[in-house]
This record gives C-alpha cells, structure tokens and sequence, in this order.
C-alpha cells in the first residue's frame, strides 16, 4: 500500500499526459456554460483516476460486487463525456435500472429515519427501494450540478471524508476500511485538479455520488444511534442544489437538465471576478473553497453532537437560507453588472 501511495501519482501525471496529447476526452464543445472554461485542451479524465483509486480499494477488500455497479456508473457518464450518450432521459433511464439493481442486492435501507409516518412506510421493502433509489437519483445528479468550478465537486466530498476521520478518532463508530486511503486518493486527485491538469467530467460526478451514497448509507446502517439527518447534511449541497434548480428553470419553462450560467457556485464566481479577483483561474477556484469551506465548518458543527436530530435540521435549515439569501444577492449583482 505504501508503494502505492508513491507510484499512483506518476501514473495518473502519465496517462493523464497520453489522453491529453491525442485529446481523447476534450472538455470544450463551445456550450454557453462553459465560459468557465480556460483552457480548452482540458481533459474529462478525473473519473478515471476515482474508478482506478476505487478499484484499488474495493480489491482490496473483496468488495468486488460493488464495484461492478460502480463502473456501470461511471460508464454512463464517461459516454456522455465522449458525447455518446446525450440524451438526459436516456442516462436517467439508465441511473434508475443500475441504482433499483444495487439496491435490492445489498438491501440497503436507511431505517428508522426519525419521520414517524416515513418510518411505517420504510417497513415495506418496496417503498424503501423507491425511496432510496429516488435519492440516490437526486445525489448522482446533484453531484454533476456542483462539478462546475475547479475543486469543488472534489473538495466537497474530500470534506466529507475528512469530517468522517475526526468522528472516528473522537468515538467508537463502525467506518470504511481503508478511510486513510482514500481520503489520500481525493486529496490527490484535488491536487491535480486545483492546478487544472483535469475536470472529472460526468463519470466523476456521477461515480462520486452513487459511491458517497453507499459509503454514509452503509455508514448509518452500522450506526443507526446517530442522527440520520447528520447523513442529510453531509449531502444537503448536492441535494439542494438540484431541487433548486429544478423548480428554478422549471419556472421559465427550461428543461430542468439544461445547462445554463445560474448555479449558485457561477454566481459567486462572477461576483468575485468582477469585484475582488479580476483573474479567471484564481476565481474560479476562490469561489470554490469559499463554499467548501461553509461547508466544512456546517460539517464539523454537526458533528460535535452526531446523534442529535434538532442540531442537524437547524445546520441544514441556516444552510438552505444561507444559500437562497446570497443566491438573490449574487444574480441581483450579476443583472446589474452583466
């Protein structure tokens, strides 16, 4: 393991170098939502090195079952990156089929959820594989809404691997073997992405939702004595951020999956390169951090008292007004300065 600690880094700065120089998985097909795009020799490899980090950990620990739903995953979003695979509902038809099949084999459930009335229906298997499979649904996809900047999507879920070590060390709780790892294999490939070497593209997005879905899912279920609302808040963001969105574009009749220039990380990416940082890159990933770093510190807050249910919906309550509060703000500022 120690060996591969070294030898992973070179391997990705080599491959990535490969598919760079034939521009294998190009970035840029001159779609209006890609003005935060700079370099557009860019590459949509970084979901490549999350299944070969993945993979590594997963043989690991004969969790070779899992793995094959993960590449299903990942496939669906590394076709859409080479443009294969455009249709929305397509890909969604797909996500559905794979996520329903995942479920009933490793019979995940996310019972009691504290919700009296959702508890009862949780009882029947049905219900809690329609339940779950529509969340997990909104994670995946979610977490492609929040790929839009370099690190974010990365630093996010970093973040949640990072809050997952500091509960360990401070309690008893039953965690992911091979944590360490891969909070190194993230921190890698965050690296590598903050100094823009590559994007992670739909099949990182994607692969890191349907992957942190099963980890805090699995999680809860080996310690059901916390708050099942501490797993909402570690998702709320990518969560949120799609609903938003949905009813946002579903108001001035957009398809729901269309991208656009409005997301909440673009506002703030625009606020601070026409207010504070007149440079693309160091905005780009400014804007980032910034909202990593909320949500970090909303993370570690939770946390302090994991099993207390009030204390996490009132994080996940100042979250979702903290984000519609500067949301209005940033488009205001943008209307006025566009």
């Amino acid at each position: 393991m120690i060996i591969t600690l070294f030898l992973t880094p070179l391997l990705i700065f080599f491959i990535n170098t490969i598919i760079t120089n034939n521009n294998f998985l190009p970035n840029y097909t001159g779609e209006s939502h890609q003005k935060f795009t700079f370099n557009k020799n860019i590459q949509l490899s970084g979901g490549i090195f999350i299944i070969f980090y993945l993979s590594l950990i997963m043989f690991d620990q004969s969790n070779n079952l899992f793995l094959i739903f993960a590449f299903l995953i990942f496939f669906v979003g590394f076709f859409s990156d080479l443009r294969k695979l455009n249709s929305v509902n397509i890909r969604l038809s797909i996500q559905v089929l794979i996520i329903i099949v995942f479920l009933v084999t490793f019979e995940l459930n996310i019972y009691p959820t504290r919700i009296f009335f959702l508890d009862n229906l949780l009882r029947y298997n049905y219900f809690n594989y329609i339940f779950l499979s529509v969340c997990i649904l909104i994670i995946v996809n979610g977490s492609n809404f929040v790929d839009g900047l370099n690190t974010l999507n990365l630093g996010y879920f970093l973040s949640i691997l990072i809050i997952l070590k500091i509960i360990n060390i401070q309690g008893n709780f039953v965690l992911y073997e091979n944590l360490n790892f891969l909070i190194f294999s993230f921190l890698v490939i965050f690296i590598f992405n903050l100094f823009n070497k590559f994007y992670i593209g739909d099949s990182g997005a994607y692969l890191n939702g349907f992957f942190f879905s099963y980890l805090l899912i699995n999680f809860y279920q080996n310690n059901t004595f916390i708050s099942p609302f501490f797993i909402a808040l570690l998702l709320w963001y990518p969560s949120f951020e799609i609903l938003f969105s949905i009813i946002r574009k579903s108001s001035i009749s957009l398809s729901p999956f269309k991208p656009d220039q409005s997301h909440f990380h673009q506002l703030l990416y625009f606020f601070l390169n026409k207010k504070i940082i007149k440079k693309n890159l160091t905005s780009n990933i400014l804007a980032a951090n910034i909202i990593n770093i909320y949500n970090f510190i909303i993370f570690y807050i939770g946390s302090t008292k994991i099993s207390n249910t009030e204390l996490q919906i009132i994080l996940i309550v100042i979250s979702i007004i903290t984000y519609t509060f500067f949301y209005s703000k940033l488009l205001n500022f943008r209307r006025i300065n566009s």
